[in-house]
């Protein structure tokens, strides 16, 4: 009987030991089970990420399938551009190249107008070449312009006229081009965009129109353009005697004797005085300044860029450059606020812009638009001011047929914004 509560310590103490050893493997179980939950939701994080790149990728390739989408549609819409046969051929290229994007087909057969596209990756086209001849439709040419439809065929041009022939060019494949760094170049969406404001302003269609074209050079484009066009009478003022001779030629083949007058300026530093009278009354003024200060500013300037400065040294350097000559134009148009009732004017510099703006509110000038010119890649900048406050109401309405284009957004700084709001705090 003695024996009998050690043995019962004895096994209280083993029952003791196996729990604690149970214990132990449970929280081991556990530990294990925790740390395969661990990995389980990070491979599941990781799965999430990578599907989270996969579904970027894919949103990305949605982006820029929609954007070809775009440019198909585009094509389609755009089919004037191309003339005769090669409105089918080419309008069924580009849809092959643009559905079957990863195998590439032989073009030698084909017809050549078309465009080629690289393809070695599927989803980032790059023009890989484009022919000289081939013109580079703008959707925001002026509607007005003559080629806004049409292409024009240099070939018959220059069976019609021999004159042009040494101008134009042909590759091996059979295109015909012109080399427009001979110094011959048209202007025509300054012309429309001035009958634009003669429409608003309802000007035209009163009387018979006319206008000044301040440095007019010895080709006399901007006067017989509209006079061909818009049938429009002009004053044409210039420096030179040489380019007066020259421009009353092409006036008397033109046989625009009578609608067309030349008047040489004595002051080089004056623009209107002194050639206006007191009676003569003119609706609009037509001008492209010259661009630079010193000649040699142009000489550099040549070499680096691969664009025509037309025009003698008269008609492209003037004291003060483009910005002087321009400012004395504003100036200028103060004394003949009554006899002219537009003043306009092309500008080669964005720049110069924002200058005459300052200096036409400075003087409170009431109307005051500008717009840019498209022409195929070139881009030019036109102002136009009037001291007539009867027609600008009309104008308010009529805005946005006159300017063209849309503002930049502002890029939203961050920091800046942090910034702001730990300080409202």
């Amino acid at each position: 009987m003695g024996n009998t509560p050690k043995k019962n310590q004895i096994t209280n103490s083993n029952l003791k030991l196996k729990d604690q050893e149970k214990v132990k493997v449970n929280q081991i179980k556990k530990q294990k089970k925790e740390k395969k939950k661990e990995k389980e939701k990070e491979q599941k994080k990781r799965k999430e990420k990578q599907e989270d790149q996969f579904n970027e990728k894919d949103k990305q390739k949605h982006k820029q399938n929609q954007k070809l989408i775009k440019k198909k549609e585009r094509k389609q819409q755009l089919d004037h551009k191309f003339v005769g046969q090669t409105k089918q051929n080419s309008k069924s290229l580009v849809s092959d190249r643009f559905s079957n994007h990863k195998t590439k087909k032989s073009t030698k057969n084909q017809n050549p107008n078309t465009i080629r596209i690289t393809n070695k990756n599927p989803m980032n086209y790059t023009r890989k070449r484009k022919e000289i001849n081939q013109i580079d439709y703008n959707p925001r040419m002026n509607p007005k312009n003559p080629y806004f439809n049409n292409k024009p065929n240099f070939l018959e041009l220059s069976n019609f006229f021999p004159s042009l022939k040494p101008f134009v060019y042909t590759t091996k494949k059979g295109f015909t081009g012109i080399n427009w760094k001979s110094n011959k170049a048209i202007r025509i969406n300054y012309l429309c965009w001035i009958d634009d404001l003669l429409e608003i302003s309802k000007i035209k269609n009163q009387k018979q129109i006319i206008g000044i074209d301040i440095g007019t050079s010895a080709s006399c484009i901007f006067p017989l353009l509209g006079k061909k066009m818009f049938d429009w009478n002009f004053l044409g003022t210039e420096i030179d005697e040489k380019s007066i001779e020259y421009s009353i030629k092409n006036i008397n083949c033109n046989n625009f004797v009578n609608s067309i007058e030349m008047r040489k300026v004595e002051d080089p530093n004056k623009i209107l005085t002194g050639i206006l009278k007191k009676n003569e009354t003119f609706d609009f003024t037509v001008c492209n300044p010259p661009f630079f200060f010193i000649y040699s500013r142009k000489k550099k300037r040549e070499i680096k860029s691969k664009r025509n400065f037309v025009g003698s040294i008269n008609e492209v350097v003037t004291q003060g450059g483009e910005e002087g000559f321009l400012l004395r134009m504003v100036n200028e148009s103060l004394q003949f606020q009554n006899n002219i009732t537009w003043f306009t004017s092309m500008v080669g510099k964005k720049s110069t812009i924002l200058i005459i703006k300052k200096e036409l509110n400075k003087h409170k000038v009431p109307i005051i638009k500008t717009s840019t010119l498209f022409q195929g890649k070139t881009i030019r900048w036109v102002i136009a001011w009037s001291f007539c406050k009867d027609f600008k109401q009309n104008l308010q309405r009529h805005s946005k047929k006159i300017i063209k284009g849309k503002k930049k957004r502002r890029r939203k700084n961050k920091k800046w914004k942090k910034k702001t709001q730990e300080k409202e705090l």
